[in-house]
């Protein structure tokens, strides 16, 4: 069942992240199942679409799995979502924090 999870939430990421029941699922996933293929999905689908930091669902789905993340004790080779969304988008953060989504 865990792959099965795994492999629709890689392939279906961005839909998902847009879709409110989607993203439920995706950050259930994300928090029982994590791994670096599926955290891979999620930053990708993020550069595919970088609108997807504006969409209404698209960036809160983010924000939790992120805060969710966050209150877990990872070894430094445990799969990271904010590690590996901060590799790929390190040069432009400032640019990122400036979206006024949220306020």
């Amino acid at each position: 069942m865990k792959d099965l999870l795994i492999e629709v939430c890689v392939k279906h990421t961005e839909e998902m992240m847009k879709s409110k029941p989607g993203s439920r699922v995706l950050m259930e996933v994300c928090e029982c199942y994590p791994s670096a293929e599926l955290f891979t999905a999620i930053v990708e689908a993020c550069v595919k679409n970088t609108g997807m930091l504006e969409d209404p669902v698209g960036h809160l789905t983010l924000k939790h799995i992120f805060l969710s993340e966050s209150k877990k004790e990872l070894e430094d080779d445990e799969p990271s979502l904010a590690r590996m969304f901060y590799s790929k988008f390190d040069k432009c953060l400032g640019e990122l924090a400036s979206s006024n989504r949220g306020a």
